[in-house]
């Protein structure tokens, strides 16, 4: 009988040997998530994850339908790895990825084995997610797809190199005109009734802690723009004060926001200081007995928090009914049915009682709960006088637990408008989403001309480009405020008398214009650049003036940045030369090119300043020295034919003979 010998080849051999080790190393040797941590479970609480398959549309975690092996394996070690080098820790699309490629490769009558990727599996994963997500959703879906195929290909996970892209495109975010927009805009800002109906409750100083905590909470969030989680994660010494330059105070808090952002101060605009201010002092100021039981619990896991209305008795005494209810605060099934019970084994059923990660209230963000601005009793914010307020248990408040008191979801609980008779003006309950109040204040930043790159740091956001979800301006306001920046653009007057304003703006005659070997124009700061960018990118990477499609105009205002420009270089040559006597590397490269750029700004200027050149005059500089691709690709041309001449000459003479 001969023998069989199977071979692999060595690609393939030493990518199965990689996805081995990074399977066996990502479930045994990292150690992200909490130690009740379970590899073989497929619902991960901690990541907000289920490896559900296709047939799973939501994560739930009793399903039978998951992943099939070895995807199941690798997506936990993707998950696990890549959670724990960054600081996301709750999965968004990474359930959603593995759920398509197993689809796919079903399709493809092929094992769910990751190693078979292609990018046909790819186009059809995300073909997929096109059929059952949202145009959002989807190219959210690919992004993660590309990055998948990345850390395969980085990783040598898989035999073969593969170049993919997302072919979802990124959804349209924002629409500006018509009755759509402005339906998109009614229900991503807030109704005036909900903003005046927060204000006015804010302003009665209430003294119920549900009401303060809904209104000061909201408070916060008009002051900032934050998201409720980060709001209700805040440190109880949030608040930063600092003096800026000119003297005065800067009031900001110290957040640490989701998305990716690092921790950070988002100051607060003057005119909110002494509402934020006000809002954080109720807030302390009702959860300070709150952070008492978590400080004493911390410290002392095994003795009973003896608060002032605690029993005058023994740790060790039995309790009588009323004295079980005087020590904890509320009525407890299973300890009011001990027969036996004392302090000491209350204090048992306490700890076993207290939220989930004690004395942690946010280890994401490495906050206790005895730091936690927003650390409540048990049963604290119930509407006054329904529930007892427990004496010895904390409670951790979550986005939850402000959503539901202001958006009306049908349930049986009144929302906060309900129970203080706020009613829109057709009858139906007032609803506010959370978001609403964050949309807003990126709306007024963009109405008050703030940049977009301090809008996104004042949000905590990542990226400038998640900025615009949040603007919110219609179509009419963006009008006004170009409008606003010139007042030449006001249509007050006739139109004759618009179309000669309009001419007068016109930075050169149909005349002048018509001499240029090009008619395109852009604005620079010290003229109008004639390039055609259809043709080709810029040539001298905003070199200006040293290029010879850089036009000047007679008698225009931004003859004094010619002037700095001359300044500028003239300075800098004479340090040069300086630099070039003291023998220090490397100045001679720039002392040509600085030279040029000097004398060319002095010729400008005697041009630009001479009387005798009358206003409106267009001044172009020639440069025989530059470059110009254009130039080459004619040069190169004009060369040819000239061979081509000289091959026809040769011919002729050839013939003749």
């Amino acid at each position: 009988m001969s023998n069989i010998l199977i071979f692999t080849p060595q690609n393939k051999a030493k990518s199965s040997k990689n996805m081995s080790d990074f399977i066996r190393f990502c479930r045994h040797e990292l150690t992200l998530f909490s130690p009740n941590f379970s590899w073989e479970n497929n619902h991960w609480a901690d990541a907000s994850i289920f490896f559900g398959n296709w047939d799973v549309s939501t994560n739930k975690k009793d399903s039978p339908s998951v992943l099939k092996q070895p995807l199941l394996d690798f997506a936990k070690s993707y998950v696990r790895y890549t959670f724990s080098f960054k600081k996301q820790h709750k999965a968004r699309y990474e359930g959603t990825i593995f759920k398509c490629l197993e689809k796919a490769f079903m399709e493809s009558s092929l094992s769910s084995d990751i190693s078979l990727l292609t990018p046909a599996i790819l186009d059809r994963a995300a073909e997929l997610a096109r059929e059952r997500y949202t145009p959002s959703s989807c190219y959210h879906i690919g992004r993660n797809l590309q990055k998948l195929v990345e850390f395969l290909n980085e990783k040598k996970l898989i035999p073969n190199h593969i170049e993919w892209t997302n072919p979802n495109p990124r959804a349209a975010d924002t629409v500006r005109t018509g009755l759509k927009a402005e339906k998109i805009r009614q229900k991503k800002l807030p109704t005036q009734i909900a903003l005046n109906a927060l204000a006015e409750v804010f302003a009665n100083n209430p003294s119920v802690p549900s009401d303060i905590f809904t209104t000061s909470t909201c408070a916060l969030m008009l002051c900032v723009p934050s998201r409720v989680s980060e709001v209700l994660s805040l440190h109880v010494n949030c608040e930063v004060h600092e003096t800026k330059r000119d003297g005065t105070k800067a009031y900001g808090i110290r957040f640490m926001p989701g998305k990716g952002a690092p921790p950070q101060i988002k100051w607060v605009p003057t005119a909110m200081v002494s509402l934020a201010q006000e809002a954080i002092r109720r807030i302390r100021s009702i959860t300070e007995e709150a952070r008492q039981i978590s400080k004493w619990y911390e410290e002392n896991p095994n003795k009973f928090y003896r608060h002032s209305e605690c029993p005058n008795v023994s740790d060790d005494e039995y309790l009588t009914v009323k004295q079980k209810i005087q020590a904890i605060g509320v009525f407890d099934n299973k300890i009011m049915n001990m027969k036996e019970a004392t302090l000491s084994i209350i204090q048992e059923e306490i700890m076993k009682k207290q939220p989930k990660d004690f004395p942690f209230f946010d280890k994401s963000r490495n906050i206790k709960f005895s730091e936690a601005l927003f650390c409540f009793q048990k049963n604290q914010l119930a509407p006054s006088g329904e529930r007892h307020i427990s004496k010895v248990h904390v409670y951790r408040v979550n986005s939850n637990t402000l959503i539901s008191r202001i958006s009306e979801n049908g349930s049986m609980a009144r929302s906060f408008f309900e129970r203080h008779g706020y009613k829109n003006e057709d009858g139906t309950p007032v609803r506010l989403k959370s978001h609403a109040l964050r949309h807003l204040l990126n709306t007024m930043a963009q109405r008050g001309g703030m940049s977009q790159i301090d809008i996104a740091r004042w949000s905590g956001r990542v990226e400038v480009k998640q900025n615009r979800v949040y603007d919110h301006m219609s179509e009419f306001e963006i009008v006004d405020m170009i409008r606003s920046r010139d007042s030449d653009l006001i249509v007050d007057s006739p139109l004759e008398e618009l179309r000669q304003k309009i001419s007068e703006k016109l930075p050169i005659d149909r005349k002048a214009f018509n001499i240029l070997a090009i008619p395109t124009a852009h604005i620079t700061e010290i003229g109008y650049c004639i390039h055609d960018y259809t043709m080709s990118p810029c040539q001298k990477f905003l070199d200006c003036l040293n290029c010879t499609e850089q036009v000047c105009i007679k008698g225009d205002k931004r003859l004094e940045n010619i002037q700095i420009i001359y300044e500028h270089n003239k300075a800098l040559l004479e340090k040069m030369d300086i630099n070039i006597s003291e023998g220090i590397a490397g100045v001679d490269r720039w002392y040509e090119h600085t030279k040029m750029t000097l004398q060319r700004a002095e010729q400008l200027l005697c041009i630009l300043k001479d009387s005798g050149v009358p206003n409106g005059s267009v001044i172009k500089l020639h440069n025989s020295q530059e470059y110009s691709p254009i130039k080459r690709a004619i040069d190169a041309r004009a060369r040819k034919a000239e061979n081509n001449e000289a091959v026809l000459d040769k011919a002729r003479l050839l013939i003749e003979d």
